[in-house]
């Protein structure tokens, strides 16, 4: 194998993780705003609110991202709304991400004991107090690590932007290996890069998880 068919294309590679970077950073911003949203109404105790928020989730999880990436670049132009098309694989993958970030901050949120809820009324303190107070925090502390898995899959996903032409990672590859039928040569490289950010952003994750033990957040 030789690897030098890749010096030309440094440039096309760089900005292949950048597109992929930034990508995914936008994606999981937007997943962690719907998960929020969605949860919200999901742990509600109305149940006319509940499970309108139920059916959303179960249909986001339940369509594959591909399809729904489809949707938002092909239905959307349909529509005549015009949208680039790294912004319809953004909203799709941050719609889908929101769909499992939701499942990860209710199962969070159900694992907080119910003797710490029924202590926090005992004492006064409102449901809104409990939630800001007692049970966000921790939920939170314990969503972290599936919160961290989650990115690493929105990260992973994002190589499904080549389907609609987005200079991400892999769609890099696919140009580079068109021009020089060299397959090896390339996506070892790649798969090397998606590994490297991978391990990155799992080292982030347990950081951040170990700062919020030691801020108090919650016991280990």
């Amino acid at each position: 194998m030789d690897f030098s068919v890749l010096t030309p294309y440094g440039d096309l590679i760089v900005e292949g993780v950048k597109v992929t970077l930034l990508t995914s950073f936008g994606s999981l911003f937007l997943a962690v705003v719907f998960g929020f949203l969605l949860v919200l109404g999901r742990i509600s105790s109305v149940p006319i609110i509940q499970a309108p928020f139920r059916i959303v989730i179960n249909i986001i999880r339940g369509v594959p991202v591909l399809v729904q990436v489809y949707i938002f670049y092909f239905g959307l132009a349909q529509t005549n709304l015009l949208l680039p098309a790294w912004l319809c694989g953004v909203l799709a993958l941050g719609l889908y991400g929101g769909g499992y970030m939701a499942e990860i901050l209710r199962s969070g949120i159900n694992s907080v004991s119910g003797g710490q809820i029924e202590a926090s009324r005992s004492l006064g303190f409102t449901r809104r107090q409990t939630m800001r107070l007692i049970v966000w925090p921790q939920a939170i502390r314990i969503s972290i690590p599936p919160a961290g898995g989650e990115f690493i899959r929105i990260m992973k996903a994002t190589s499904l932007f080549a389907a609609i032409a987005v200079t991400e990672l892999t769609y890099s590859g696919m140009i580079i290996r068109a021009e020089t039928y060299a397959s090896f040569e390339v996506y070892l490289p790649i798969a090397g890069i998606y590994l490297l950010i991978t391990s990155v952003i799992l080292t982030c994750f347990y950081f951040i998880e170990k700062s919020m033990v030691r801020k108090g957040w919650a016991v280990q």
